[in-house]
């Protein structure tokens, strides 16, 4: 036991000197009892304690009022001097100022964060509150948003239960992780097998449905064109915007006129003017994992009319104020989308700021254009009296955020009439 690690010098300058002297002392005594110090003269155990404390805490000995060099070693009298010296240092306000305002941390854990908690609820002479006090910040201060609004739904909830709720949905969310991760994994190498044999078999395919298609439009032949697959990852196969199939990216009506909208970007022959109002399309490839969704504007008149509530704009687009948790963001209505985008530099100003996380969601330009998407995220979105959680894809983008079509009919933006 003589080689037993003695406590560390004690820390004079923390913010709660009262609570880190309470917590050396014990120590200490621990020190003297394991060591079998604690039967030894008091000359004896007051210099193992001097030797202890530390440098600072000899120089503050040496400045005590003691009436005589023996109760200057008396190890009891020493311990009581240097309790009137720390506690009246403890600052009750400011540690129940730092308690209330105590939040998880980003990456820290739910336990980790009960624990942080409890200890500072026990500095802050909260008596027989201390457990309803903690359990309510605990509950605000979650980053769980959903594990928060459930919580608060409960109506009989004491601090153990709501500790329970909180392991256990920090549980379910790793496993789902976990399974997530192996998922991606095993469909990733079911990919990269079929992509192997894909690009051995893509040239001759390519070959044999173009020799196809130009006999049957030269009117050579009555079969019906041999069915075309091409590798998904790098063709598109029915093109919305030309009709053909054609390497990703390499649209020829890219920089083409519509002669009936007058709009680039597609064929007439393609045009979706008469079908959809602001239409957000989900294109998926056979072979492929991630949803594209294309953003395209496209005017329409038909016997579908959309009836939306008044909102003035200079340029006649459909706008609409809504609330998404505390702050105010400008939505464009977008009738024909499945799909809600916010812009990055509004999410930055959302307040309080839901967690970004990863997305597969691909979001393109009417003219296959990428645009950038930096995840997604959940958040209550909030009209009037109305409110709704959904979840948002953040993307790069300098226009306006969308709302999609069911979230509007939700909010009573939007409601279908016949004409």
């Amino acid at each position: 036991m003589e080689n037993l690690p003695h406590p560390k010098d004690l820390d004079f300058n923390q913010e709660n000197l009262a609570a880190a002297w309470k917590k050396w002392k014990k120590e200490f005594n621990l020190f003297l009892i394991a060591t079998e110090s604690d039967m030894k003269p008091d000359k004896v155990k007051t210099s193992m304690f001097l030797t202890c404390i530390g440098s600072k805490g000899r120089d503050i000995h040496s400045t005590l009022d003691f009436d005589s060099p023996d109760e200057e070693m008396n190890l009891q009298t020493v311990i009581e001097k240097f309790d009137a010296y720390c506690e009246p240092r403890k600052n009750i306000t400011f540690l129940r100022h730092k308690f209330f305002t105590c939040g998880q941390a980003e990456h820290q854990k739910f336990d980790e964060y009960v624990v942080e908690l409890r200890q500072k609820a026990q500095q802050c002479e909260f008596g027989n509150l201390t457990d309803s006090l903690t359990k309510d910040i605990l509950i605000c201060g979650i980053r769980d948003m959903r594990l928060r609004e459930r919580l608060l739904r409960e109506p009989n909830l004491d601090l153990q239960k709501t500790i329970q709720a909180g392991q256990s949905a920090e549980q379910t969310r790793l496993q789902s992780r976990m399974l997530n991760a192996t998922s991606e994994t095993r469909d990733n190498e079911i990919s990269r097998v079929y992509s192997q044999h894909d690009r051995k078999g893509a040239k001759t395919q390519i070959t044999r449905h173009m020799q196809s298609r130009h006999q049957n439009e030269q009117g050579g032949s009555d079969r019906k064109p041999a069915k075309f697959q091409a590798p998904s990852q790098h063709y598109v196969t029915n093109c919305h915007y030309c009709g053909y199939n054609h390497k990703r990216n390499k649209c020829p009506a890219f920089h083409k006129t519509c002669e009936k909208c007058k709009k680039q970007g597609h064929y007439a022959k393609m045009c979706k003017s008469r079908k959809f109002v602001h239409k957000v399309e989900i294109h998926t490839d056979d072979e492929s994992d991630d949803d594209t969704h294309a953003l395209e504007m496209i005017t329409a008149n038909n016997s579908r009319v959309h009836k939306i509530e008044k909102f003035k704009t200079p340029k006649d687009i459909w706008t609409v104020e809504l609330k998404v948790n505390n702050s105010n963001v400008t939505f464009k209505i977008d009738t024909g989308a499945d799909v809600t985008v916010l812009p990055f530099r509004e999410y930055r100003n959302i307040i309080p700021k839901p967690q970004l996380q990863k997305t597969s969601t691909r979001l393109s330009a009417y003219n296959n254009t990428a645009i950038k998407v930096l995840g997604k995220c959940t958040a209550v979105i909030k009209y009037k009296e109305l409110s709704k959680q959904i979840k948002f894809i953040v993307a790069k983008t300098n226009s306006h955020a969308v709302i999609d079509a069911n979230t509007a009919k939700d909010l009573n933006l939007i409601q279908r009439i016949s004409l």
